[in-house]
């Protein structure tokens, strides 16, 4: 396995030298020529290369990159951290700011008020939170609350709209966090399909490969081989059977003919002792 990467890393290497050599080459005529021949080789060297990737390390590959996902999760959660964090900052400042904002305008309403008071009674003071003071350094004061308080309502409407604003884009972070992790679980998903198929078809490929080659090359040639050994053997069985069959008749014959025939010689010999006998006896009496 070594040996192959080294090879797969020295041909990048080599192709990576002809590329710098076609850019020197191509300024000039013959290297026009050259280049446009050069790059149709850089082509199928290209496709080659292309070609020993196979699918087990492609997808091996994408496991990883699958894998590597876990990291952007990782440095996305980070950062919708980071970003609540200076949510909940802001946060607390528009509550800090808004008490303020609700103080001043109950201090203007007050000072309104004595003003107003003093306006119906008039009188040439105003006497407001413990103190007594002019009526008109009292409706300057009235006055520069109020410039004091629509500073300060501006700046607490920014920061107001400026937490709507970060919370819309920690809602937006989130989803996309949400989506990067079902993306995950749906490619680990989708590999682990493509992984089975992928087995499930080298296994046929093996199969068809393995039927084929029997089929064609050595199953077939055995099978006639054996068919033919069969049937010589059957037929060896036969002559065998029938040569038994023949040669078991021929005794049954021989020992039905070779009776018959003692049969027919007892007879013969039982007359022929009989006629010897009357012959004796005949002798016998005529002396």
């Amino acid at each position: 396995m070594m040996c192959c990467k080294g090879k797969w890393v020295g041909g990048l290497a080599a192709l990576a030298v002809l590329l710098v050599g076609l850019g020197v080459l191509s300024g000039t005529d013959a290297g026009r020529w050259l280049t446009g021949t050069a790059w149709v080789q850089v082509g199928k060297v290209w496709d080659w290369g292309t070609k020993q990737v196979s699918l087990e390390d492609e997808l091996k590959r994408i496991e990883n990159e699958v894998q590597n996902l876990n990291k952007d999760i990782a440095d996305q959660y980070d950062k919708n951290a980071t970003f609540q964090a200076g949510i909940e900052k802001v946060e607390k400042d528009v509550v800090v700011r808004h008490k303020a904002v609700e103080e001043q305008w109950r201090v203007i309403k007050v000072l309104q008020t004595a003003i107003e008071d003093a306006k119906v009674r008039e009188l040439k003071s105003v006497s407001f939170e413990g103190k007594t003071s002019d009526l008109g350094l009292a409706r300057k004061e009235l006055t520069d609350r109020w410039d004091a308080f629509k500073r300060a309502k501006a700046a607490l409407d920014q920061k107001e709209a400026e937490l709507k604003e970060k919370k819309a884009t920690l809602d937006a972070m989130n989803e996309n966090m949400a989506a990067m992790i079902q993306a995950k679980d749906d490619y680990k998903l989708k590999l682990d399909e493509l992984q089975t198929k992928l087995a499930a078809a080298q296994a046929a490929q093996a199969r068809a490969e393995m039927q084929g080659k029997a089929v064609d090359e050595t199953w077939k040639s055995r099978q006639a081989h054996i068919q033919d050994s069969m049937e010589k053997v059957a037929g060896q069985i036969d002559v065998m059977t029938k040569k038994a069959q023949e040669y078991g008749k021929l005794l049954t014959d021989r020992k039905a003919d070779t009776g018959a025939g003692q049969a027919v010689h007892n007879d013969i010999a039982d007359e022929e002792i009989r006629k010897y006998e009357d012959g004796l006896n005949k002798l016998t009496t005529s002396k």
